[in-house]
């Protein structure tokens, strides 16, 4: 039986990993965190040209077993602006790694604490920004592959991102929903990659701290929004900004975007309204990029209006809007 049930969640996990995957939303504004290493060190103001020679030089020597000269030059291209993504999973540096693990994470450390002085809590932004980057590591070769993960790639990327999630789960519980202010920007958006896909408690739980945060100006208030569609149709099957689809579980096929359905829309006479004040693209412009047809509501015979709860409201859920 617990066997039965743990299949059912984890099938119910993979398709919250689909659907979370194609959530164009979330990358197509490009904010401060994204799944590249290109758009990360990018959005860090660094040139590829200014490091790439110490990162080749660094990579040729650890390949030959001369990690100290290899270090040497490693820590001249971080220096230069190479970032942890394009340093910490090299897998030319791997014995390098575990070597001088401690010196590696203090030059990193110190390359994010300089990317934002005036963060107060930098420390703790790169604990965060380094948590959203072992996810993605993880992640990524997932998003090439034709043919859904195995149960057992399932089970180890659930464990390890429970980890993590009860780690920032940790820190948000000390200190709230972290600012930009206080952590930095790429750590304040790898916030809710890290959370995005929790069970509703945990959701329901964040909700209240990162739209107070959203609407100081601390944090992003798409994201936020996509947080609040996760969590209400996780609860009650419905959504607010059209932000989640979702397809069937029998017809599952890889990570292709056929078969997505966008779910019901509270008060979908307002959505376009809505997105437009958040910053989101037009419903129908998203809906295309997930080769979903979008039907306008007065083009839909049987269409029928779902209310937006006061209490939605009530909460804070609209965002301002």
């Amino acid at each position: 039986m617990k066997r039965k049930m743990r299949n059912k969640a984890l099938k119910a996990w993979v398709i919250l990993f689909l659907v979370g995957a194609l959530n164009l939303d979330l990358r197509a504004q490009d904010f401060a965190v994204s799944s590249s290493a290109s758009s990360a060190q990018s959005e860090a103001g660094q040139d590829s040209n200014t490091y790439s020679a110490y990162l080749l030089t660094a990579r040729s020597y650890a390949e030959k077993g001369s990690l100290e000269e290899a270090f040497q030059q490693l820590e001249k291209a971080i220096d230069k602006g190479a970032g942890r993504d394009l340093v910490y999973y090299d897998p030319a540096f791997k014995e390098l790694k575990a070597k001088y693990a401690s010196d590696l994470d203090a030059l990193l450390q110190k390359q994010y604490q300089q990317q934002y002085p005036t963060a107060d809590k930098a420390e703790i932004g790169y604990k965060i920004w380094s948590w959203y980057l072992d996810e993605e590591q993880e992640l990524l070769p997932l998003r090439s592959m034709d043919q859904p993960p195995t149960a057992s790639q399932m089970e180890l990327i659930r464990e390890h991102r429970e980890e993590r999630r009860d780690a920032l789960l940790d820190l948000i519980e000390q200190m709230g929903w972290p600012r930009y202010s206080e952590v930095g920007g790429k750590a304040g958006e790898a916030c809710f990659f890290l959370i995005q896909h929790s069970p509703p408690k945990i959701l329901k739980q964040c909700l209240p701290l990162f739209i107070e945060v959203a609407m100081a100006g601390e944090a992003d208030k798409a994201k936020a929004a996509l947080m609040v569609d996760r969590y209400l149709v996780n609860k009650h099957g419905v959504q607010i900004f059209g932000t989640q689809a979702g397809r069937l579980a029998n017809s599952l096929q890889g990570l292709s975007k056929k078969n997505l359905t966008l779910y019901p829309i509270a008060e979908e006479a307002n959505l376009a309204r809505r997105r437009k004040a958040l910053g989101l693209p037009a419903i129908e412009k998203y809906c295309e990029q997930l080769n979903i047809e979008y039907i306008p509501i007065e083009k839909r015979p049987q269409y029928e209006a779902i209310e937006l709860k006061e209490k939605w409201r009530n909460k804070g859920y609209l965002l301002g809007t």
